[in-house]
């Protein structure tokens, strides 16, 4: 079902030939593939493990304006995916810039405590443990009292916190 284009090929990184196709079809269609769609195709990439593929499919999504009631849902989920996206690609400074940007564009987001958590666990993996217990301490903090509550606390007593 792929069409041929007449616009000239995009660079692309080359994992496999699916991230090329994703993204391309998305910025080809721009507007005419609908958010949900484009949602859509991003996570079932990234559940697959194709995380470049996924970063592909969620970044055009970054930018769209909200047309249709419930849009603004799913573009908070490209945000927060987009990020986790880097770090299942261990891009840090990437994934740790879009997570604090999902963090500050919605304070009062569905994931903002597995964001911050997972700021940590970026923090960690550049080797600023201090920073990373901060945000672990920031997520225990936070209600109600979950997975990630428990997690953070793990974290903290390993970092000595």
């Amino acid at each position: 079902e792929m069409e041929r284009r007449s616009e000239p090929p995009r660079p692309t990184p080359t994992v496999s030939p699916n991230p090329a196709a994703t993204s391309t079809r998305i910025q080809a269609l721009g507007t005419d593939l609908s958010i949900v769609d484009s949602v859509t195709e991003a996570d079932d990439s990234y559940e697959s493990g194709d995380f470049q593929a996924a970063l592909n499919a969620y970044k055009p999504l970054l930018t769209m304006p909200p047309v249709s009631p419930g849009d603004d849902k799913y573009i908070e989920r490209a945000y927060f995916f987009y990020g986790m996206s880097q770090l299942k690609l261990e891009q840090w400074d990437a994934a740790y810039g879009s997570l604090s940007a999902y963090v500050k564009k919605y304070p009062k987001g569905e994931r903002v405590k597995e964001a911050i958590y997972n700021l940590g666990f970026v923090s960690e993996s550049k080797g600023e443990k201090d920073k990373a217990i901060m945000l672990y301490k920031k997520v225990t903090s936070l209600p109600p009292t979950d997975e990630f509550t428990s997690k953070a606390n793990s974290e903290i007593a390993r970092l000595g916190g």
